[in-house]
Parts: C-alpha cells; structure tokens; sequence
C-alpha cells in the first residue's frame, strides 16, 4: 500500500468512525468517551483547558483507527524510522532479549521491525486480542517475512492462561525473545487486580496497579529489559525509539526489584505521554487500574449559593461529570472522583437534553420541578449560568447516593 492509498484508506475509516461517534451520542452510548475524558482530566487535568473534549476524543479515535491500520498493513514495516539504542539488537537479532513497549503510537510496529531483521519472538497479549486478532497478526506478519525472504517464528501467548508464565519462560530459555506490553495489565485475575503480582506506581501525578510481568522475568533470568516506545510526530510517520536498557538488581528482593523497574518503564512512558497525550490507547480503560484512594478530595462545603428554582439557563455540567447508557442501564460518572452512580435510561435522557454537546439544536429540554432543580444545582451536575459567582466543588465520594431523578 503506497502513501497514498495508505492515506486515502485512513480517511475512509475516519469517516466510519464520525458516523458511529454520531449513531451512539444519539443513543447516549457514550461510556467510552466519558471513561476517556475522565481519564485524561485524572491524569492529565491541564490538557483539555481550552479544548473541545469531543474534538480531542475523536482525535483520540482517530489514532487508534490509524494503528489498527498500521498493524493489517505489511508494507508500512518498510516506513518504520528508529532512533535511539538499537545496533547491539539489530547486529545480533539472534540473541533472546526482553523487549518491553507501550500502547503508544504504532504500538504494534515493533512486531513488524523484529520480524523484518529475523527475529524470533514469542508475544504476550490478553484474551481479547488472543481470541480476535492473532490469526489477522500473524497473516500480517508471515507478509513481512515473505517480503525480506524469511521465515516467521512467532509464538503467541494468551495471558489469561494458567500457565502463561512458565510458557514464556520456557521460550525465553528455547531462544526466543518475549515482547510484553508493560502496560497491558490484564490476564488472569483480571485488569483491577492488585496483590503480591502488581507492583504500584506513580504516574502522571497519580498511583496505578501494574502487573510486573516484563519486571518478573528480568529478575528470573538476571537479563536486561530493552524498552521500546512508538509515537507520531505528524500523522503518517512511524517511529520507534529503543531506550536504554534497564538492568534488574542483583541480589535483592523480587518484589523491590519488580517495583523499581517498573517504575522505570512508567517514567519513560509518562515522558512520552505528555508529548503525545492522545495517541495512547488506554485512556477508555486506565481508570481500572487506578488506586483511587490516591485522589485528592477537598473537603466539600456547603452550597455557596441559594439555588435559584427559577432558572431558566440551565446546562450539564460536562466539565464536571458525564452521563451515558450501557447494556440497558444508564450511569452518572464524576470525572474528579471516579465514581459512578446509577441512574435509570429516562433519567440520563433528562440529564442529556441538558448537555448541549450532544443536543445538536434539535433535542428539547425536560422540564424539571424546582425541587430537583435545586438538587441538581446544588451538587453541581445542573450549572445555573445567570449565577455570576459559578465555581466547581470537589464531592465527597456518596455525594450523591440521595438524588432521586423523578
């Protein structure tokens, strides 16, 4: 695939994605976009200032579309640009290493390289991608082999197997480097799962429960983790950066070692992330591995104003919360704490005819009686915008247990 088809066929898949953006604010199927700007205003809460966060969220989806082509198309292997440390890899390909990377930029470009100098390598991914996509990667990949005369040897491991681990060591000890995403935290137990095998972190500002696979196997076999990251400077270009190599501590306990090179990979992708903040493809999940009783909470005050019943300029608070239907159930999220409240299907489409975004000039607002009016207002999921003095408060995390939308 030339440029320009390459090109043409991207614009087709973002047209797909406005139409499907369109269909589901329709039906106020919107989960992943209110995950996604939670997310961001979590860990990035200077970002959106001054932005239309709908932009930036179909931004967002638009590089998710641009590497899910990136990954179906073998020709791109030969665009792919490097930077960094990578002659010790690419002068002996034949040595097993542990590659760690990212769901940043390209994020499966890496794949492509190794497979084009002649690697083997086995890849860890989770049960959905196992199960929908390793028959499509592998096709794509066998492509790349045939285009540098090789042959591919490439396993691929679920990691929601039992015994994922002891086959990745098994490989590794047969000759054949693992790639592991270092934030990929799902596998068995699931993506929430903190205990003895995550390791917590800081990140962007917050804390966060990672799995410490790529960790794990550094200190098993006393063997440096390379850390690979991908990112776009414009939007057709593929690079990737080898960082220096990270070296487990000898002689220390695993659980310290674990933290301290995890921590590592997070720092690198936290540098990046801050350059390339929406091309990062877990904005729609990372609040699952959050340690939440990390957020800081102000002390909410009282209402400092009277709300007024009477208001005739009511609108959503979208700065604040968001409010959409999933598998026949609505939901109200706090963007600030993190908490979803349950609401019915007839409640969110009153709150959504209050939320300009998604009323596009034609959706009529529900009236509302001025004792709910008053209840809205004063939690601040209804903002007055006659009221000069507005300012947003910070909700304990049961604040609103006691509304009753009816």
């Amino acid at each position: 695939m030339n440029l320009k088809n390459f090109e043409g066929r991207l614009a087709d898949l973002h047209a797909q994605v406005d139409q499907q953006v369109g269909q589901l604010k329709a039906k106020m199927e919107i989960k992943t976009y209110c995950n996604a700007i939670a997310n961001i205003k979590t860990f990035l809460p200077q970002f959106l200032d001054g932005k239309n966060p709908e932009t930036c969220f179909r931004q967002y989806l638009a590089y998710r579309t641009a590497a899910h082509l990136d990954h179906v198309s073998p020709e791109r292997a030969a665009d792919i640009k490097i930077s960094g440390h990578f002659e010790e890899i690419l002068n002996d390909p034949k040595h097993p290493r542990l590659y760690s990377t990212f769901h940043l930029g390209s994020y499966r470009a890496l794949l492509g390289l190794l497979t084009r100098v002649g690697v083997k390598f086995s890849l860890v991914v989770n049960n959905q991608v196992y199960t929908a996509q390793r028959n499509e990667m592998l096709q794509t990949l066998d492509k790349i082999a045939e285009m540098y005369g090789l042959q591919t040897q490439i396993n691929i491991i679920n990691s929601s197997d039992f015994n994922a681990a002891a086959k990745m060591a098994k490989d590794f000890r047969n000759g054949y480097s693992l790639v592991i995403y270092a934030d990929g935290n799902t596998g068995t137990g699931g993506q929430s799962r903190q205990d003895e095998r995550t390791s917590r972190v800081k990140f962007l500002g917050q804390h966060i429960y990672v799995r410490q696979g790529p960790a794990f196997f550094a200190n098993l076999f006393q063997e440096p983790i390379y850390p690979i990251i991908s990112y776009r400077e414009c939007k057709n270009e593929i690079l990737l950066k080898f960082c220096a190599p990270i070296q487990p501590a000898k002689k220390a306990p695993r659980s310290k070692v674990c933290q301290e090179i995890m921590q590592k990979l997070f720092d690198i992708l936290e540098i990046h992330l801050k350059q390339f903040p929406l091309q990062w493809d877990h904005w729609s999940s990372i609040h699952l591995q959050l340690d939440t009783e990390s957020l800081s909470r102000i002390k909410q005050e009282s209402c400092f104003f009277e709300p007024n019943t009477n208001a005739t300029k009511l609108t959503f608070n979208e700065d604040r919360f968001g409010v959409y239907i999933h598998e026949n159930a609505g939901y109200l999220l706090d963007y600030v704490t993190q908490q979803t409240y349950p609401l019915s299907i007839e409640q969110v489409h009153t709150l959504s005819s209050y939320w300009p975004r998604l009323q596009n000039g034609v959706k009529p607002q529900v009236e509302l009686t001025p004792g709910l009016i008053k209840q809205l207002l004063s939690r601040e999921i209804l903002i007055d915008l006659d009221q000069v003095h507005y300012k947003t408060q910070i909700a304990k995390s049961n604040s609103f247990t006691s509304i009753q939308l009816s």
